[in-house]
């Protein structure tokens, strides 16, 4: 057995770790978070895809989160995505 097949085995368990996470997330009625080219995305329960941040999201953050993710009317506004 070489290391590059334990590296591909473990990829591979890996992506089917997440796509069974991001599933059961869904399941519970949670949106899933994606980042691409600096702009964030969530996949609502119901298949949607938004730059809204959700209700169960906007729920839980803090005054200090929402002005650290510059949060203007429901959507992430960070313009450079090195601002993280």
């Amino acid at each position: 057995m070489s290391v590059e097949l334990d590296y591909f085995t473990i990829l591979k368990i890996g992506k089917k770790a997440v796509k069974k996470a991001q599933e059961d997330s869904l399941k519970r009625g949670i949106s899933n978070v994606y980042s691409k080219n600096g702009v964030i995305y969530f996949q609502r329960p119901n298949g949607e895809i938004t730059t809204q941040i959700p209700p169960e999201y906007m729920a839980i953050l803090t005054k200090d989160e929402l002005e650290f993710l510059k949060v203007k009317d429901g959507k992430i506004n960070i313009k450079d995505k090195n601002e993280f």
